[in-house]
Parts: C-alpha cells; structure tokens; sequence
C-alpha cells in the first residue's frame, strides 16, 4: 500500500528507514528506483540477512539505538520510513530526534507506522496531512511545518 500511494516519488529519492529491522522497506524502496537508503537500527542482523540483494546499490548500515542517535546526517532525505517497535517509544520522543538529526528537505514525506490504538499526539514541528488503516496498524504521512 504505502509504495502505490508514494508512486512515482520513490524514484531518485533519498530514504531513510528507521528501526529498519529486516530492512524490508528500505530494500523495496532501492528495488523501486530509490537513489539510495540509509538503515539504521540498534540490531542490524535480520538486515544482513536481508542485504546482499542490493548489495550493488548504494546505502548504509547505522548500528545505533535511535533515540540515542546524536550525529546529524549529512544527506537531506526525500523519504523517512519509522516503524518503531509497537508501545515502546512514544512517537513525539522520536520526531523529536528525526528534527535534531535527520535532514529533510523541504517536501520530506515521513512515513510513521504504528498499532493503530496507539496515541499519537500532535507535534509543534509536523503536520499528518494523511491516515489509513491497514489491518492493526496506522500509516500516518506527515511534513514539516512550514
């Protein structure tokens, strides 16, 4: 569901799929025309499982618990996948490092997955211009203030 919806904004685009886990994201995201994908999670294992098939393309792995990430990235990202574990950081915590860390450019599309009974309180810096529900999960499709 989610590529159908970003469509044609995939191609060329610089993502980062944050708490990648298998890296199933960030891995479809290359596979349909992406320039190139940061992962970044705190256990990187299912994702080098997962890797060598796009081993030719360009991306890279941080091994890092996210809401301890404190390097500001130096490549502005088109597209920021978040899909942290179910109820265990609270969603405001974790905008709150994307802003201090990862760079946007100024029609960033956050792709933010969560248990759909999860709260999810607004943010003084983003705005969900978008929701849908798939199954027991939210997909909400947030950008920066202006």
């Amino acid at each position: 569901m989610i590529f159908s919806i970003l469509s044609t904004d995939i191609l060329d685009a610089t993502v980062v799929d944050i708490f990648c886990g298998t890296g199933a994201f960030g891995i479809e995201a290359i596979s349909r025309g992406a320039k190139s994908v940061a992962f970044i999670d705190k256990n990187v294992d299912a994702l080098k499982a997962n890797i060598e098939l796009i081993s030719d393309k360009d991306y890279t792995i941080t091994k890092k618990d996210f809401l301890k990430l404190n390097i500001v990235s130096s490549v502005a990202y088109d597209i920021v996948f978040i899909d942290p574990p179910y109820g265990v950081y609270s969603s405001k915590s974790i905008l709150d490092v994307v802003h201090e860390n990862i760079l946007l450019t100024e029609n960033s599309t956050i792709i933010y997955e969560e248990f759909y009974k999860t709260d999810f309180p607004s943010h003084d810096l983003f705005n969900i211009y978008d929701e849908r529900r798939a199954g027991d999960t939210t997909l909400r499709f947030i950008s920066k203030k202006i």
